[in-house]
Formats: C-alpha cells, sequence, structure tokens
C-alpha cells in the first residue's frame, strides 16, 4: 500500500493549492489511501480544510464557464432604424424637389418615393434577418442603413437633378 500512497502523495503534489481545496472539499469519496495523501500535502502546505471553500477560491485556476443567456433580438429595433430612414428619405426628397413640380408631379413623384422607399426599408430589413440579425449590432445596423440610405438618395437625387 505504500507505493499507492506515494502515487497519491506525488499527484497532490502537483495540484494547485485550489485545486487540492477541490478534491478536499469531496474527500468522502476518496479512498482511505488518497484521503491520507492530501492530508499530507495540505499539512506540507499549511492549508487547513475547516473554513468553508469560498467559491472564488475554486474557480481562480480554472474559472467557472457560465452560459451565457442568449442574446435578445433587436429585430423591432432594426425594423424601427430602417423605418426611420424611410421617413426620412421621403422628408429630404419631398423638401428637396417638391417646390419645383406641379400638383400633379408632386402627387406621383410622393407615391414613387414613398413606395420607393417603403420597399427599400422592408428590403433591407428582411436582409439584415437573413445574413445576420444575431451578428449585427445596434450601431453596426446604423452604420449600415446610414451607408445604403446615403448612397441611394444621393444617387436618387443625382439623378432626379441631371436626368431631363
Amino acid at each position: 500500500m505504500a507505493y499507492v500512497f506515494q502515487d497519491f502523495g506525488v499527484t497532490y503534489a502537483g495540484m494547485s493549492d485550489d485545486a487540492l481545496l477541490r478534491v478536499a472539499g469531496d474527500k468522502g469519496s476518496l479512498v482511505e489511501d488518497a484521503a491520507a495523501a492530501l492530508d499530507a500535502e495540505l499539512r506540507k502546505r499549511g492549508i487547513t480544510t475547516d473554513a468553508p471553500i469560498p467559491p472564488v477560491a475554486m474557480s481562480a485556476t480554472h474559472p467557472v464557464k457560465q452560459e451565457k443567456e442568449p442574446a435578445k433580438s433587436a429585430r423591432w429595433l432594426r425594423a424601427l432604424i430602417f423605418a426611420g430612414w424611410c421617413i426620412a428619405s421621403i422628408i429630404f426628397l419631398a423638401v428637396i424637389f417638391t417646390p419645383r413640380m406641379s400638383p400633379d408631379a408632386v402627387e406621383k413623384f410622393a407615391e414613387a418615393v414613398t413606395t420607393m422607399c417603403l420597399k427599400g426599408s422592408l428590403g433591407l430589413w428582411v436582409l439584415t434577418e437573413l445574413l445576420g440579425a444575431r451578428k449585427l449590432t445596434v450601431k453596426n445596423v446604423l452604420i449600415l442603413s446610414a451607408v445604403i440610405y446615403v448612397v441611394g438618395i444621393g444617387g436618387f437625387s443625382l439623378y432626379l437633378l441631371f436626368a431631363k
């Protein structure tokens, strides 16, 4: 039995204090020689197990992995971002272009711009949902939507200004 006791002693000598404390916390499940070797190693290191083992000490060298709660989807927020850009685009285009138009042209223009912006917003929102709704943060959606709308509305505005 001395050989087995020595094996436990070597094993415990190679363990950190935190690991020894974890083993000591479940000492009742050890065989007699393992428990004796554990007691010897704890005495050698001057570690007492009288006090309860704090969870911080147990996890200092081996952090406890806690499962993260799944992120709540900001689907509605992404939809509001695209809807907001849609409304801003409609207002921008109406303010810039309608003062120079006849009343009949304003009505047709407003209908076309509203339809274009609403379909575009819906399409972009669906695209963000399909491509990576979980990876797109609200900040990234704001940046993406700003770039898309600035380029899209800017291009459309240039087209309207220079098309004759």
